[in-house]
């Protein structure tokens, strides 16, 4: 009769902790390939975000965004008609609820070309756009705005006021706003 080589304890036991290592190693390696099928399977395309080269290629990125299906409708802010006769201080108080439903721009971007450097009319045509677009604007936009919304009322005096903030932490921040004057009273 034949009889099987007897094994010692110490080898079967390395034997076993192989086996072990391997069942761990190999359960792994399924593990990660089922999770890399599985983000393959939900997520084919991975949206990379791009910067526009152009005018014409901005254009055309927020034009593939507002037509997108699944983007909710949104309303845009309506530029307020005053009748004849309205005081300078109720027209005020409208441009400045007008002026504040705009969200605020906290991001570093801008979303509107800013060119203080480029006249009244560049003033006027931007803040046209930021009423059009209904985008969130940062304090130059309102300023731009109170403006484009003030531009008839001949009896304000109206001064942009700068200024910046600093705080705890060391940031600066710097901020513009409209200064306006009626019969006496900022």
């Amino acid at each position: 009769m034949y009889a099987a080589p007897s094994t010692s304890p110490l080898g079967s036991n390395k034997r076993r902790e192989r086996e072990k290592v391997l069942k761990q190693k190999t359960g792994a390696m399924i593990r990660e390939q089922k999770d890399e099928e599985s983000k393959r399977e939900t997520c084919p395309t991975v949206w990379k975000p791009r910067t526009p080269e152009s005018e014409k290629d901005l254009e055309k990125m927020l034009e593939e965004i507002r037509m997108h299906p699944n983007l909710p409708k949104r309303s845009y802010p309506k530029e307020p008609h005053f009748k004849p006769g309205t005081s300078a201080k109720s027209r005020l108080q409208v441009l400045q609820r007008f002026i504040s439903s705009f969200e605020y721009n906290h991001t570093k971007e801008n979303f509107f070309q800013i060119r203080k450097d480029l006249g009244m009319n560049r003033i006027m045509s931007t803040a046209k756009d930021v009423i059009n677009e209904g985008l969130p604007i940062k304090c130059i936009e309102a300023v731009f705005l109170a403006c484009y919304l003030t531009r008839d009322m001949e009896d304000l005096v109206r001064i942009p006021v700068r200024f910046q903030t600093k705080v705890e932490n060391g940031n600066v921040y710097r901020h513009i706003v409209m200064a306006v004057e009626n019969l006496g009273k900022w």
